[in-house]
């Protein structure tokens, strides 16, 4: 089958005042779906095959609508939705899908329906609520980020805009691309475009010696750079909802900086490498779920056998492993001292963290609220996330001052950071959680860590 793309593209000039400037490509025809109706083999109830058709064009997307037509066997059909209610007929579990034959709009069901995606550009055109891309007055601007905001107007084709921020948007994925929403500036006006489907070049600035550096993994696993530091571990002062395994407070060195993820590993992510999700009640740009420690660590294993293979050639040296706690909790604070990383107020809980006031007692994808600091999302909330060390209620008391990580054995290990099922006493940066290395629960995931050694600048 072959797919209609829409493609934005921004090129880079100098302006003092903006992050970047360029124009948006013109809509291309290339923007449809097109698909081919496959031979249906019916099956009767004593098991034969009968006669072959065509597909049945409906009003609806269920078998008792009413017919409007019928596709012959390799007709083509432009789709227009993937997403309709998902239905098994003779045997063959797919969803609806919206589309158009010959003028004719209706619906087919979506398992006679065969297409394959050509190679021409990852930005697919999806008819979704809140469609960022209208093809013909262009991109949406909108008054703040997100879908559900005001609409100003529309970035023309070929009109160039200027990019004003690009690293405090909400974090979101539309048309199945992740990305982040930008500030721009289009004609006099200011507003918020999805940059998923915006590319362009910052303008060439002296990096400072403090901005932070980040990687991409083969497998699309996006780290941020930790530096080396020292903080003040466990129940930050004045926090009354501390539990006692979190105290006392104590000061810790991480003596050498190191790679965190930006995002827990996500369902495709662990896919990619393990082959199979155990469970997926959210979607692929979700934390992966339900996983043990053990499988974490067959995992890790994994990709560690790929940078040895040379799968990563510019990893040889690196290694893959989980965060210690103390790690964790540096990362996360990052260089905060109180109860969140955004500080104390925890009515504002819900834009940093999906937990139980907000989830809906579910898992969300990743990077859709505020991240710290260190540019590090979902650090709480979301899922709990699983850390290297074993657990002993009393290691704040006697744990060494650099670099500590517990490493006695134990019949528990320790995840942090909170769940989209739990509260305010749970979803803090300090909290300290454990079970049985074996436990998987489905708000349980994880992210991961990557050595330096000496291959990062200091």
């Amino acid at each position: 089958m072959k797919i209609i793309f829409l493609i934005f593209t921004l090129t880079l000039t100098t302006c003092q005042t903006v992050v970047g400037v360029g124009k948006v490509k013109a809509y291309s025809e290339l923007a449809k779906k097109l698909g081919r109706v496959t031979k249906l083999e019916r099956v009767i109830v004593t098991g034969k095959v009968t006669e072959k058709q065509g597909l049945r064009i409906r009003e609806k997307p269920t078998t008792s609508s009413k017919q409007l037509g019928i596709i012959p066997v390799d007709g083509a059909v432009r789709i227009t939705s993937l997403e309709g209610p998902e239905e098994t007929i003779y045997g063959i579990t797919s969803r609806w899908y919206e589309l158009v034959y010959e003028g004719q709009a209706g619906w087919a069901f979506g398992g006679f329906i065969s297409y394959e995606k050509t190679k021409v550009t990852k930005y697919v055109e999806k008819k979704t609520d809140g469609e960022e891309i209208d093809k013909n007055f262009g991109l949406k601007l909108r008054k703040k980020a997100g879908r559900s905001s005001e609409t100003l107007g529309h970035i023309a084709f070929g009109e160039k805009l200027e990019v004003l921020d690009d690293t405090t948007g909400l974090q979101e994925t539309i048309y199945d691309i992740p990305g982040r929403w930008l500030k721009v500036r289009y004609g006099e006006k200011v507003g918020w475009v999805f940059g998923g489907l915006v590319e362009y070049e910052k303008e060439k600035k002296e990096e400072k010696a403090e901005s932070r550096k980040t990687f991409t993994n083969s497998s699309g696993i996006e780290f941020v750079l930790i530096p080396a530091g020292e903080f003040s571990m466990g129940c930050s002062p004045g926090d009354e909802k501390c539990h006692e395994n979190e105290k006392p407070l104590h000061k810790v060195k991480i003596t050498k900086p190191f790679y965190m993820g930006k995002f827990e590993v996500t369902q495709k992510q662990w896919r990619d490498i393990m082959g199979k999700n155990k469970l997926n009640t959210c979607g692929d740009n979700c934390p992966v779920q339900t996983v043990s420690w053990p499988e974490v660590q067959e995992f890790i294993k994994k990709l560690n056998e790929q940078v040895m293979n040379g799968h990563d050639h510019s990893l040889q040296g690196y290694r893959y492993r989980l965060p210690t706690e103390a790690e964790w909790e540096y990362a996360a604070r990052a260089g905060t001292t109180t109860r969140y990383y955004f500080g104390k107020d925890a009515s504002t809980l819900g834009d940093y963290a999906w937990y139980r006031n907000n989830s809906g007692r579910k898992i969300h994808p990743v990077g859709m609220k505020k991240p710290n600091a260190f540019e590090l999302y979902d650090m709480i909330g979301n899922v709990w996330e699983w850390v290297e060390d074993t657990y002993d209620k009393d290691y704040y008391s006697k744990s060494p001052e650099k670099d500590p990580k517990n490493e006695k054995k134990a019949p528990y290990r320790v995840f942090r950071g909170g769940g989209s099922n739990y509260g305010l006493e749970r979803c803090r940066v300090s909290d300290r959680y454990y079970w049985i290395p074996d436990y998987y629960s489905i708000d349980v995931g994880f992210r991961l860590v990557l050595s330096l050694r000496e291959r990062i600048a200091q």
